[in-house]
């Protein structure tokens, strides 16, 4: 069995996110709430990994959406800092495999890749903008196949949970399409948009992982329906498989106290 951890959209440098304490320390409620959300609740649960995947847009950049009003710090550096500094409280295996892909070009704009930066600070790890991931150790019953993941960071969304199914099914219709091309791909998976979501059919499964950032100063000026997934996830893969069901999801999706997520006046 292989444990294998997706953790995405940690946005380092926003307000409204966490941060590693030893980079810095919260400056809000809501950080301090997500602090305590990342590191009491949601990595040690997460037990030892055999492989951690990040999924895009670990660092916030310049707060390109946010006008530069919700972040703590807009050095890359720094940010990067505290994301590696993160990562490595994960519990992982001494042999376990990292690999990133690259997030949201707007958060970083002209200046260098913080996603590429921070694959730079874990030797032998893989960066790319997408990327195919073979588990060699999990094979399939009838044709000894590996299960085989497909991981970008963007795609679409809908402010309706009832019609997040139509974006999903989508994405799995373009693979069965492409398949000739790329080979199949088991499992789908994708970040972006802050909020955990599966399908399964004909054998497959294709997912959005929730974040750990929640409502910034962009989405809190469009709409209160989009209450962002604050969480990661982690699939146990079995040596021996037969469709993608038999994949183990354990994902950790929490939502932040309301009187941290909206600012309230008392009059």
């Amino acid at each position: 069995m292989i444990r294998f951890g997706i953790l995405s959209d940690g946005h380092q440098g926003s307000n409204e996110a966490p941060s590693h304490p030893s980079i810095h320390e919260p400056n809000n409620p809501l950080a301090e709430e997500l602090n305590h959300i990342l590191f009491d609740k949601i990595i040690p649960q997460t037990g030892k990994l055999d492989a951690l995947h990040c999924n895009g847009d670990m660092i916030d950049g310049t707060n390109y959406k946010g006008r530069g009003l919700g972040i703590w710090d807009t050095d890359i550096v720094r940010q990067v800092d505290s994301a590696e500094a993160i990562l490595r409280e994960f519990d992982m295996k001494k042999k376990a495999k990292m690999t990133f892909i690259e997030g949201s070009g707007y958060h970083t704009g002209n200046n260098p890749s913080g996603d590429n930066m921070l694959s730079k600070r874990f030797p032998g790890s893989t960066y790319d903008i997408d990327m195919a991931i073979s588990f060699e150790k999990c094979r399939n019953k009838k044709d000894g196949r590996p299960f085989r993941g497909y991981f970008r960071h963007k795609v679409g969304t809908s402010k309706s949970e009832s019609n997040r199914g139509g974006v999903l099914s989508r994405e799995l219709a373009e693979s069965l399409l492409t398949e000739e091309h790329y080979g199949r791909f088991d499992g789908l998976f994708f970040s972006h948009v802050h909020h955990f979501d599966t399908y399964y059919r004909r054998g497959r499964m294709v997912m959005t992982t929730p974040g750990l950032k929640t409502r910034d100063l962009f989405v809190k000026g469009l709409s209160l329906s989009w209450v962002p997934d604050i969480g990661m996830v982690v699939l146990e893969i079995p040596n021996t498989w037969e469709r993608a069901r038999d994949i183990h999801v354990e994902y950790w999706s929490y939502i932040p106290d309301k009187k941290n997520l909206i600012h309230e006046v008392i009059v």
